[in-house]
């Protein structure tokens, strides 16, 4: 049997990251296998769409044709991912300081595990580029 699926189709794929209060919609291509942003509570995360594409395009790459199919009808389903960082892997300073705490592994590990993520204010207007 041969199933030929629709290759102009395309997946939504939802991306929260709840540290930073952040929901962005895209639709994924299953022709070309990229994303396209739909809509989005905060910036857009090119790292992060980067890594699904490329994700994506591995798994589809290293795959025989008989679990291509079965990607791509996974792909129709859509995808939901939500991304956490461990604490290790943002800047803290903010928190730590407002604490009062010294600027120390210690001091950053007192913080519950994913922890929300503050900005400098320049951050969030774009002054500190």
């Amino acid at each position: 049997m041969i199933i030929y699926l629709n290759f102009q189709a395309w997946a939504d794929v939802k991306l929260t990251s709840p540290q930073m209060e952040r929901e962005t919609l895209y639709k994924l291509s299953l022709r070309h296998l990229n994303l396209q942003p739909v809509s989005s509570s905060g910036s857009r995360n090119p790292f992060v769409e980067h890594a699904v594409q490329y994700a994506i395009a591995a798994a589809h790459a290293t795959l025989g044709k008989d679990k291509k199919v079965t990607l791509q009808k996974i792909l129709l389903h859509g995808l939901d991912i939500t991304i956490l960082g461990c604490n290790e892997f943002y800047s803290y300073r903010n928190q730590i300081e407002a604490r009062g705490l010294p600027l120390t592994p210690e001091s950053l590990a007192s913080l519950p595990p994913f922890a929300s993520i503050t900005f400098n204010a320049e951050e969030l207007t774009g002054e500190n580029r």
